[in-house]
């Protein structure tokens, strides 16, 4: 995420605090004053701006406006007020009216003793907000590039704050090339350990402004950096096709101090105001691979419209993927084209596990905007893997073909049932990071799609294309309309117990498709989950500090369930809820119970992560229909 995002999501902050209150300001106000100083000392910071919003009348712009409801529409969630707000801003101007007037907020600018002070501040409950380029808040789960603190204002008083913040440290080094010299206008990459599926990946870390390049003498210099771990390396150049130049060797992403293996790489610890110097290293090549193949189909091609009224012969568009593994494949992704025989050329490849999808037009499918009931203009897919080891990989064959039929039945309590639920398929990971945007998309309206089920609990997922799925199930369900009757609405306490197919379980390591007829799934629903009251200890025997009030819970399932991310249950605490927590509609089983000061979303569904904690969750038995307590310490 880049630093432009990161402000963008501290302004969303903002407007989610200040949007919940829409009363007229009142007519009694009061002062707040105080001093900003550098975390964890005395030390004043000057310059920094101070804003106090204003309540009353709009509290964002158009534009802002527009990006709530988009985070919204995205699955994130705020407060009601706000949303409400933002999209009576967005209809009123579309509908031809006047941008929304701001009140703009109250500033004030510390002096060199660090000290502030405003006037005129309405009475009740408000915020300061202290922002300067290169500082940020204090962390918790991340680091802000402000740092806010709440206030109760009084008529003709003056109340006194005080806010820290933390300077962002500084990275230099030099980077040579294969041959040893200075590498001019290398792309630096500043990644940080993130995690998707359970498995353990590097992204470019938010905060940090992109772009940074070497100079002629291959040196480069990273600042305003928030406190944190990072790992630093160096882009390599993009793999060309086999319409470009063949290359011979190519370059590697490569991770300080100089290996392409993520985990043989070195993180750089950096803490608030350091200067890190020497993080030095030289770059790798290793000989470039070529994958040769070629695309059929199992059925008759579907003639495209060409120019002038014309009829043209399809080719296959193909995709390929590198599997998560060594930062040489990590995250790369292009397309080709094949040639009116099928056959199609991928060269400037390094080694590694890659997924091949080809696509072809078919009169009945997945579409880039559409399921199959609505597609007008549907594709067909094949893929298959190939592993390059220092070689070319030849004679690949990619079959393209229709799709199958997932038909299934949903039982609750063994019964055939059509409860008030959402059931859907999530593909695999490699399909999301397909480059084809055809393809990324139609996998994407499969991910969304949700299965209409019968009176008789009776559903059928069209023409899946072959890869591997997860079953989701979402048990709020969705009211009936005029051409589909509601739904008998669930207990509480439902849970998805278990899918089966053709008698062997599938929701915990997921539904293989192949282009064989597939057998029947069992979608089977309990109402006899149980809930598991939480308390982490200590948060509610004396004041809580920032840190302590934004505790991780999570209750982890048992070792031989944990590549299942639906049976993970995750809960926030605050400074309101002191500690306690409650986790409802539990598949009764066994359980660990953690609680982290500091961890990052997703790392407790990495076996390795939790490996180095485990003795600190505490053991729990979830019991049917049951009601169970739990107090757990947290882990610094």
């Amino acid at each position: 995420m880049t630093k432009k995002a990161c402000l963008a999501i501290a302004m969303l902050v903002i407007l989610v605090a200040t949007a919940v209150t829409q009363n007229a300001p009142p007519a009694a106000t009061g002062t707040v004053q105080g001093i900003v100083t550098r975390e964890g000392t005395n030390d004043p910071i000057p310059e920094v701006e101070i804003q106090i919003p204003v309540r009353g009348g709009p509290t964002m712009n158009l534009e802002q406006a527009q990006s709530l409801v988009t985070y919204v529409n995205q699955g994130n969630t705020i407060p009601r007020e706000a949303l409400e707000q933002a999209r009576d801003i967005v209809a009123r101007v579309a509908q031809g009216g006047a941008p929304p007037q701001l009140i703009p907020p109250l500033k004030a600018t510390t002096d060199s003793n660090g000290h502030f002070s405003i006037s005129n501040v309405p009475v009740g409950e408000t915020q300061v907000v202290a922002q300067l380029a290169g500082f940020f808040g204090p962390g918790g789960n991340g680091y802000n590039p402000i740092s806010v603190v709440r206030v109760e204002v009084s008529a003709q008083q003056t109340e006194s704050v005080r806010l820290s913040m933390i300077p962002g440290g500084t990275v230099t080094g030099r980077i040579l090339g294969p041959d040893g010299k200075p590498l001019a206008d290398a792309m630096i990459l500043v990644l940080q350990q993130t995690y998707r599926f359970g498995q353990a990946q590097l992204d470019r870390a938010p905060g940090v402004v992109s772009g940074k390049t070497t100079d002629d003498r291959g040196e480069y210099r990273l600042y305003r950096l928030p406190p944190g771990e990072y790992f630093i390396g160096v882009r390599a150049r993009e793999p060309r096709s086999a319409v470009a130049n063949v290359l011979s060797e190519i370059s590697l992403p490569t991770l300080y101090p100089g290996v392409t293996d993520a985990s043989r790489a070195i993180p750089i610890v950096l803490k608030g105001g350091d200067e890190l110097t020497g993080v030095n290293f030289q770059t790798i090549t290793v000989p470039a691979a070529t994958i040769r193949g070629k695309v059929t189909s199992t059925f008759p091609a579907v003639p495209l419209p060409g120019a002038r009224g014309g009829i043209r012969q399809p080719v296959a568009t193909v995709s390929i993927v590198a599997r998560a593994g060594s930062l040489a494949a990590s995250g790369f992704s292009m397309t080709t084209t094949a040639g009116p025989d099928g056959s199609f050329e991928i060269s400037g490849i390094a080694s590694g596990v890659y997924d091949l999808i080809a696509r072809l037009p078919a009169t009945y499918g997945w579409a880039n905007l559409n399921p199959p009931e609505r597609a007008l203009a549907a594709w067909a897919f094949g893929r298959t893997t190939v592993e390059v080891r220092g070689a070319n990989a030849d004679n690949v064959s990619i079959v393209v073909s229709p799709g199958v039929d997932v038909p299934g039945r949903v039982m609750v309590d063994g019964r055939p049932a059509s409860p008030a639920m959402s059931l859907t398929l999530s593909p695999d990971y490699s399909v999301q990071l397909v480059s084809d945007e055809q393809t990324a998309n139609s996998f994407g309206q499969i991910d969304r799609y949700k299965v209409n089920i019968d009176q008789d609990g009776s559903f059928k997922f069209p023409v899946l294309p072959e890869g591997r799925y997860r079953v989701h199930v979402s048990l709020e369900g969705t009211p009936g309309t005029k051409s589909e009757p509601a739904h008998s609405p669930l207990p509480r306490n439902a849970y998805l117990a278990d899918v089966r197919q053709n008698g062997v379980h599938v929701y915990d390591n997921g539904l293989t498709v192949t282009t064989q007829s597939a057998n029947p799934l069992e979608v089977l629903i309990n109402t006899n989950g149980g809930v598991l009251n939480g308390h982490v200890a200590g948060l509610d025997r004396g004041p809580a500090g920032p840190a302590e009030t934004n505790i991780t819970a999570v209750l982890v399932p048992s070792e031989d369930r944990r590549q299942n991310p639906d049976l993970y249950f995750v809960a926030h605490t605050n400074a309101g809820n002191r500690g306690r927590f409650a986790f409802s509609s539990v598949p009764p089983g066994s359980y660990k119970l953690f609680a982290w000061a500091n961890v990052k979303s997703g790392a407790y569904e990495n076996a390795e992560f939790l490996r180095q904690y485990e003795n600190r969750g505490v053991p729990v038995t979830v019991l049917a229909n049951a009601v169970v307590a739990a107090e757990v310490e947290v882990i610094p």
